[in-house]
């Protein structure tokens, strides 16, 4: 993810420290703050009103661990599950995209019905891309703040939840799931294409040789990601929504 010196600054607002780092809940939560009653505020600012140093925030930040990609994720706590995953769409946005797109751009110009069909398939990148990236920005800028609000109000009971802006149910079933979809089925077909395009060539210095393995190797980090969110995420974030509607109609305790 990105170095939080280009990001964490006496100024930066609460919400963007907890979209840029989950994890940092845990550092509120410990000095008795509540990350949502003042989202907008500057950093510095909550924490002199808890007694908290800028100095001693930022050590506390700079301490705060990366999951394992081991870890069992049913049994993660929330802020871990999104703080992996917002990992994960750093690496694939600043790392295998332009990888990727910078190899595609090496493509020589040839008269060889092989090396035509890869440069236009090469044209269809930058729009898949930019649909990856859409999709990226719209999970954590809607979904991954949601659902760590929602669970810091399900484990404080007293929290405030603000069901108004979307729900993460409908987001889930509409957006999400037919995204996910989509994505690995472009890829897939892209790999495909460019695999009988190329012809299976993999000699040392060929495009095969150069290209193939940078496919291979999203492929298999995205379908990760994929299942990581269809299994965990989406049921955690649709069972912490409707726990949390279920409360607040029957004006049960959250549990």
């Amino acid at each position: 993810m990105e170095n939080q010196r280009n990001w964490l600054f006496p100024n930066t607002p609460v919400s963007t420290v907890l979209r840029q780092r989950p994890m940092a809940l845990a550092i509120f939560e410990r000095h008795g703050i509540d990350p949502w009653s003042a989202p907008n505020a500057e950093i510095a600012d909550i924490c002199l009103s808890h007694h908290l140093s800028w100095e001693r925030f930022l050590q506390e930040m700079r301490g705060l661990p990366h999951p394992s990609a081991d870890t069992d994720w049913k049994s993660a706590p929330l802020s871990q599950l999104l703080e992996q995953l917002s990992r994960q769409h750093w690496e694939l946005v600043h790392e295998d995209l332009p990888s990727i797109k910078n190899e595609l751009g090496r493509l020589p110009v040839s008269t060889d019905e092989g090396l035509r069909r890869i440069h236009e398939l090469s044209l269809e990148w930058p729009a898949f891309s930019a649909t990856l990236i859409e999709h990226i920005r719209e999970e954590e800028g809607f979904l991954f703040p949601k659902m760590l609000h929602y669970d810091y109000c399900r484990r404080h009971r007293g929290g405030h939840v603000d069901f108004t802006g979307g729900s993460a149910n409908v987001y889930v079933a509409i957006r999400l799931l037919d995204n996910e979809r989509e994505h690995m089925s472009m890829v897939a077909k892209f790999l495909d294409e460019m695999r009988y395009a190329e012809g299976g060539d993999r000699e040392p210095g060929s495009l095969g040789h150069r290209l193939h393995p940078l496919l291979d190797a999203f492929h298999a980090k995205l379908l990760r990601h994929s299942l990581l969110e269809a299994d965990i995420l989406y049921p955690t974030a649709k069972g912490i929504e409707n726990a949390l509607y279920e409360a607040a109609i029957t004006g049960a305790k959250r549990p």
